[in-house]
């Protein structure tokens, strides 16, 4: 056994140990493992008889066990090395997470972003206390073990390791708090989104009277102005139409009501439909120009019978879709003149 262990010894590799995210029973095990081994096979190896007769021969053990004496506590010593600081690493670093999540539970929200991320926040933690109970007992297991196996550890690592129960109680005991407090805060989230969804209507009216502006539909109106104008207002509804879709998300996520915006989709509706008029207004000419500057047999038939039936349909829709103005019919006269084509 000492050559087989001699062997083994040679390919041990600490360093390995302990290098997921979290600390695991696994790693404890190998360190219980390692250390009650390496014990042994020390202890074994120094009660090596160093000269024994066999018979009539003298055996002299002596060279065998002073080559065999360094491995085991090679071994050791880097168990000794590796295991303090791993303690100490999954420690602090649940600590920190432990310490986190209570600061986080603890701010008291006063807006609506404020109130989702509390919300969420709280959700989330909850999932992974089991998983934080675990690794905290899978600390506690690896400080066990070296206070068993007298592993030298420095003292100011032992008094952070004693901070580590109460800093997962404290935690544990802010999510009772935030649990027994969720009904009551999802009430002020309703009633912050809220507010919020009536300043964004109020934002909506406005984008709404200027999108009513008599000259956006004055077939004299300078194209350029109009097309930026309308360029603006799409922007913004864009915008809104992103809050709109955060709010009923929000909504969703807290199992509450959610809010219809029918008023943000007719305007939004309106904008692209106008913005759309004075586009096709403009595209229609950079198109047809380009047909006129071809000779005839290089034109593509298909390309331009889908281009006029994609003008068709878009004026037929503008004419069902906006109020009755100058600029459609100035749309709908723009035709295709063939006799004109080379």
């Amino acid at each position: 056994p000492f050559r087989q262990y001699y062997r083994d010894n040679e390919n041990l590799d600490v360093e390995s140990v302990g290098k997921g995210e979290h600390a695991s029973m696994e790693d404890v095990k190998f360190f219980a493992e390692s250390l009650a081994e390496y014990k042994r096979q020390h202890e074994e190896t120094k009660n090596i008889v160093e000269n024994m007769s066999v018979g009539m021969l003298l055996c002299d053990a002596s060279k065998l066990k002073q080559k065999m004496l360094p491995s085991p506590m090679k071994c050791l010593e880097a168990i000794n090395d590796r295991l303090p600081k791993l303690a100490r690493q999954k420690n602090d670093a649940l600590i920190e997470t432990t310490q986190g999540a209570t600061s986080k539970l603890e701010v008291v929200p006063s807006s609506t972003i404020e109130f989702v991320e509390s919300l969420t926040f709280l959700d989330e933690i909850q999932e992974k206390t089991q998983e934080i109970e675990e690794e905290a007992n899978v600390i506690r297991a690896l400080y066990d073990l070296i206070e068993k196996y007298n592993v030298p550890a420095p003292p100011e690592d032992v008094a952070v390791y004693q901070t580590l129960t109460p800093s997962v109680n404290n935690m544990l005991q802010a999510i009772d708090k935030s649990l027994a407090d969720r009904d009551a805060n999802i009430e002020k989230f309703c009633s912050h989104l809220d507010k919020d969804i009536a300043t964004l209507g109020k934002e909506v009216k406005a984008v709404k009277l200027q999108a009513q502006n008599t000259a956006i539909l004055d077939p004299s109106s300078d194209m350029e102005e109009v097309l930026k104008t309308l360029e603006d207002l799409h922007s913004t509804m864009n915008d809104l139409q992103e809050k709109a879709t955060e709010y009923k998300s929000y909504q969703k996520q807290f199992k509450v009501d959610v809010t219809r915006f029918d008023e943000l989709e007719e305007t939004h509706a309106e904008v692209r439909m106008k913005q759309q008029l004075w586009e096709s207004l403009k595209s229609w000419d950079v198109v047809t120009a380009d047909w006129f500057e071809k000779k005839f047999e290089e034109l593509n038939p298909e390309d331009i019978t889908q281009k006029v039936q994609k003008y068709a349909k878009s004026v037929m829709q503008m004419e069902r879709g906006l109020p009755p103005n100058g600029v459609v019919p100035l749309l709908k006269k723009k035709k295709v003149p063939t006799a004109t084509l080379r």
